[in-house]
């Protein structure tokens, strides 16, 4: 079982409310943004490995869905602490802390970790999800 807390400004409470379907790995760091009645997550860290997966959580039904895995051709790195948020019809994910799983974009620029030997640092990569389309695009 999956379940999400709401906080009540009213009554200064913290509901749990249960989901349904696959909820987002990424238990620490992941970043969000909302746009209607949808919630998006990306990244995170579940404890041994940097999430790269895009979910949206529909608001009015609670339930979770998967928009782009992390193997996705093109994606972000998987990572957490990063920012994402939203113009019109589009996420935008911006840098975060990771392990590269493909080429840097030639226009960001990655930073490594010399104190760890898994490949992870920082980077101020940008990349952009149409939410209509559901594809990834590199930021300019």
């Amino acid at each position: 079982r999956s379940y999400i807390e709401q906080f009540d400004p009213c009554y200064e409470v913290w509901n749990q409310l249960k989901t349904a379907g696959t909820p987002h790995p990424g238990l620490s760091g992941a970043a969000c943004a909302s746009v209607g009645e949808s919630a998006y997550v990306y990244g995170g860290f579940n404890g041994s490995r940097y999430e790269g997966v895009l979910s949206k959580l529909n608001l009015k039904t609670l339930t979770w869905s998967q928009l782009s895995p992390d193997t996705a051709a093109g994606g972000p790195m998987r990572k957490y602490g990063c920012g994402l948020i939203t113009v019109q019809d589009q996420l935008v994910l911006i840098g975060g802390y990771g392990i590269p799983t493909g080429p840097i974009q030639p226009q960001a620029t990655f930073i490594r970790n010399t104190r760890f030997t898994d490949g992870s640092g920082r980077s101020n990569e940008i990349h952009v999800f149409n939410i209509s389309q559901g594809s990834h695009s590199q930021g300019h």
